[in-house]
């Protein structure tokens, strides 16, 4: 987006007269809308103008910026902190984060004492994460020697001034990026050591120590000579007495595992392992389990497996643990191949029927649909049947629609004869489920075992119960039906003709409820479209009757079905069939059916 030169002046200028004066606003107080707070009134106007400035940094270009719009936001930054406008600060932190893209190198260095003003004078803790989240864009594109002279002094002042702790919170995350800038060997030894003493630091505030917890992974994959403290320094916090520690050591540790050797993985680190599986806190033990694929593949070059410790933390008592395992399960898999037969299928079997939580279950229904094309033969199809075991009577409704969620991966790795032995007869089952969504899984599902089954078959069961589901009470699962009925029709062409003739079916259309006569509306649509020619002369007669239906919903279904039919309507039909009621459609009461008529006649002119 860009603005003329004119419009950059007037928003600097209205950058320029933001009032901040409390004499100001009592002033005004009489011009704003007795619901609205002045506050509110004249933050919103300050938000506004502020949203600008990215825009007239592009239109000033990259000389311009630090002489003309800098001295400005300098002075609405010190106006701001002054009245504690931590909203608008906010705001001027995320859009001095896009001033580097318009700005030369050399010259983003004037960012940063702004940005450093707001992350040490400011004690909320979402404006110095802002205003981190801008100063590390601006260090990007800063020179050695810039981050030297300026960043590292505000790094030295955040940590070692008495500052909120919410800026030394923020300041952690400085830490990694100026290490990989700067290129002095006694510049990155401080900031390392800045790191790692907030890190263990017992005096200072938990919430900087897990901060600069998190930043150790980063620092340690940047200083390849100092891993060997790094990896001392979170081995010590993974049993520190703090769960948040803990639990903010992991993610640290993952980071940092590809560069341990041999030595270390199984003598340092597979301990902390250990005791991160058992941890008497939940977050810890969630987080571990988040990250045990990757671990595997770390632990195969010495050739240890973790299966233990993966399928200990399938079976904790937290079902967030559980969970987060769950959905690690494919890729520990592919990680740990020779362990997926041996021990994770019969644990996967016993899971899917004994996991009473839904969340969970659900998790490990849509892994087992990733690994099933990677399972034996013989363990494939046994795995298949516990999933279908749970679209039984026996399943919970929840188990049921997730098993419904994943069928049609399921069905393309089955054999027709598992389908026709298995999965076809507990759909069936399910054929009156009190569940609704149930009903519309098996809905949606029966048409995709059509390849299983025989004309026969298919006539005696599968056509008798979909056209009972037109009559369902959920409107979903009658529209669905009226879609399936067409599936089938489209695959097995010869059971057109039956269907059109089928009594159960055309009572629909002059059933007293006028929701079974919009379906059959959608039902004799599906069966033109997708059956053979000779169903238009035994369904088309019918449908137009319904064009002077009492009820204008059904009325439009029809002209809506008129759209879609014409292209399979050829002129003599329309002529005798459509047209005489066509005709009086256009002129109907209602406005809709009028406009979806008037579409009609137009395609079918065509």
């Amino acid at each position: 987006m860009t603005v003329d030169a004119d419009s950059v002046d007037a928003l600097i200028h209205a950058i320029t007269g933001l009032s901040f004066s409390e004499e100001e606003i009592a002033k005004n107080y009489d011009k704003i809308p007795p619901y609205l707070r002045i506050y509110e009134a004249e933050i919103a106007e300050k938000l506004r103008v502020v949203r600008t400035m990215s825009i007239i940094a592009e239109k000033l270009g990259s000389s311009k910026i630090k002489d003309t719009l800098v001295p400005k936001v300098d002075e609405l930054i010190t106006a701001s902190i002054n009245n504690g406008e931590d909203e608008l600060l906010l705001e001027i932190c995320q859009q001095l984060g896009n001033f580097p893209q318009h700005m030369e190198r050399n010259s983003c260095v004037c960012l940063v004492p702004l940005l450093g003003r707001v992350l040490s004078q400011v004690e909320e803790v979402v404006v110095g994460e802002a205003a981190a989240d801008a100063l590390i864009r601006v260090i990007a594109d800063l020179t050695a020697a810039q981050v030297d002279s300026i960043c590292l002094p505000l790094i030295k002042s955040v940590f070692e001034d008495d500052l909120f702790c919410s800026s030394r919170r923020a300041g952690c995350r400085l830490i990694v990026p100026c290490y990989c800038k700067t290129q002095s060997a006694d510049h990155k030894s401080e900031l390392k050591g800045r790191l790692l003493n907030a890190a263990s630091q017992e005096d200072e505030i938990l919430l900087v120590r897990e901060a600069a917890v998190c930043q150790l992974g980063q620092l340690a994959q940047q200083a390849a000579k100092d891993r060997p403290e790094i990896l001392t320094s979170l081995v010590a916090l993974s049993n520190d007495n703090h769960r948040d520690l803990r639990s903010a050591s992991v993610r640290s540790l993952m980071q940092m595992i590809q560069y341990c050797n041999e030595k270390d993985l199984e003598a340092i680190v597979m301990p902390v392992l250990e005791r991160y599986s058992e941890d008497a806190h939940r977050n810890t033990r969630q987080n571990f389990a988040s990250q045990l694929a990757e671990l595997q593949v770390a632990y195969n070059k010495i050739g240890k497996s973790l299966c233990p410790i993966f399928i200990r933390l399938w079976e904790d008592n937290e079902p967030e643990v559980r969970r987060a395992t769950a959905s690690n399960l494919a890729a520990f898999a592919e990680a740990s191949p020779k362990e997926l037969n041996g021990q994770l299928v019969p644990k996967l079997k016993e899971h899917l029927v004994n996991e009473h939580d839904e969340r969970v279950r659900r998790e490990i229904i849509a892994e087992t649909v990733k690994l099933l094309p990677k399972l034996r033969k013989e363990d494939a199809s046994e795995v298949v049947k516990t999933m279908v075991s749970l679209i039984t009577d026996s399943g919970s409704a929840a188990a049921k629609q997730a098993v419904f969620d994943h069928l049609k991966d399921v069905l393309s790795i089955t054999s027709p004869s598992d389908m026709k032995a298995t999965i076809i007869p507990s759909l069936l089952k399910l054929y009156n489920d009190q569940n609704w969504r149930v009903r519309l899984g098996v809905v949606k599902n029966l048409p995709e075992l059509l390849s299983a089954m025989d004309d026969s078959q298919v006539t005696s069961t599968i056509l008798p119960a979909y056209v009972s589901w037109l009559r369902d009470q959920a409107h979903d699962i009658r529209q669905a039906a009226a879609i399936g009925l067409g599936r089938i029709v489209r695959d097995r062409k010869t059971l057109a003709e039956g269907l059109a003739k089928n009594s159960a079916l055309a009572s629909l259309a002059t059933d007293g409820n006028y929701q079974f006569r919009k379906v059959w509306v959608l039902t004799a649509q599906e069966l033109i479209e997708n059956g053979p020619a000779s169903c238009i002369p035994l369904l088309l007669p019918q449908l137009m009757k319904l064009s002077a239906d009492k009820v204008p919903n059904v009325r439009m279904a029809l002209v809506k079905a008129l759209i879609r039919l014409a292209k399979h309507l050829d002129a003599s039909v329309v002529k005798k069939d459509v047209s005489g009621p066509l005709a009086e459609l256009i002129k109907d009461s209602d406005a809709d059916v009028r406009f979806y008529a008037d579409e009609a006649l137009a395609c079918l002119k065509k």
